[in-house]
């Protein structure tokens, strides 16, 4: 089943919250904010997340649940000290009135400072890697149910460029036919006007015609191609990039249709067929 690169999962281990955001993107982006303290833990998220994803840009935060102070306040007794020195010697020398007590000094808060506790890290690993697991699930779970709306949107999309591609190809033996009636009419005016013909000439002609507007190679690699697309669709795994691949070829030999059978019906269904093309990839651009 195909799957999308956006969605959301969120998974919940211990002391920590995992949660991952998934969006579009060409290849595999990730983007990791977790406590200063863990930092040490960044390519092990990274590297659990590369065997799980190969395009998108995901977004994945960890952060504590609340159960679990990491930071203390710290006094700098030593600079308190030499603040309260400093502090009584101004007021003997200047001979300055009041005390310098608690609410004096607690108002100086240059020797108060947090501090981060010691993190057992490899304690902490074993909870985010659970909580990054669950978050991950969910993730995936989301982005296949994407997958499957996709799928049944790029199938019916297909299907419009399979029906205008048998119009086409329907039409191509009239256009022979057409231009036979043409050239024929041609002729029996010349004749009228006493002009003599080439009847070998003219077969000829219409031969030459029908091979230079001869469009059965291109619509049968069009089809070999949509058979693969449809295949494609099937398959687990990233395929956005090959089907993205399989849309530029299929466009590339419409517009050798377009440009070989020179009919305005045919024109007509191959801007259609373009139009719808466009759409597919645009689709596809969501797809991993």
């Amino acid at each position: 089943m195909i799957q999308s690169m956006t969605g959301y999962g969120r998974g919940e281990e211990g002391s920590f919250v995992a949660e991952i955001r998934g969006f579009n993107h060409r290849y595999l982006d990730i983007s990791i904010r977790l406590p200063k303290s863990l930092s040490i833990l960044e390519l092990r998220i990274k590297k659990v997340l590369q065997d799980k994803f190969s395009r998108g840009r995901l977004e994945v935060s960890i952060t504590r649940n609340g159960k679990t102070e990491t930071r203390s306040l710290v006094v700098d007794r030593e600079l308190f000290n030499q603040y309260y020195k400093l502090l009584e010697g101004l007021k003997t020398d200047f001979n300055l009135k009041g005390e310098v007590d608690l609410t004096l000094m607690a108002s100086m808060k240059e020797f108060i400072s947090f501090k981060e506790s010691e993190e057992d890290i490899e304690a902490a690993w074993k909870d985010i890697e659970g909580a990054l697991g669950d978050s991950i699930e969910g993730l995936l779970i989301m982005r296949k149910e994407e997958g499957g709306f996709l799928r049944g949107d790029l199938l019916g999309r297909i299907g419009t460029v399979e029906h205008r591609l048998e119009m086409i190809d329907k039409k191509c033996p009239q256009i022979v036919e057409d231009y036979r009636k043409r050239l024929l009419e041609n002729v029996k005016y010349l004749l009228a006007e006493g002009v003599e013909i080439d009847e070998r000439r003219i077969h000829f002609e219409v031969a030459l015609f029908a091979e230079r507007c001869d469009i059965t190679e291109e619509i049968v690699r069009i089809r070999s191609h949509i058979g693969q697309l449809r295949k494609m669709l099937d398959e687990e795994g990233a395929i956005g990039k090959k089907l993205d691949f399989l849309i530029q070829e299929i466009g590339r030999e419409i517009n050798t249709v377009s440009s070989k059978a020179g009919d305005a019906e045919i024109s007509l269904n191959v801007i259609e067929i373009k139009a719808e093309l466009e759409r597919i990839r645009e689709q596809i651009q969501n797809i991993e």
